[in-house]
């Protein structure tokens, strides 16, 4: 993976993807590392679909963009 914080507007096609998708990847991994800190499991096993995408809908709507991909990854 290329630097982190660097601009990636300036990266070529393949590239810019690749490293977008990364910087993701590790945000996410990180939230969700935040939140077991905090106490959070269970998504797994312990919410229906439903309830994970009423939480999307609530996150996308409060523009919490990180957020909501984590739970579109648990759906």
């Amino acid at each position: 993976m290329t630097d982190t914080c660097g601009d990636i507007t300036q990266l070529d096609g393949q590239l810019a993807d690749e490293t977008g998708v990364d910087r993701f990847a590790v945000a996410m991994l990180n939230k969700l590392a935040d939140k077991r800190d905090e106490g959070r499991r269970g998504w797994n096993n312990d919410c229906t679909k439903e309830e994970l995408a009423g939480m999307l809908v609530e996150q996308v709507q409060k523009g919490n963009y990180l957020n909501a991909a984590n739970f579109c990854m648990m759906i």
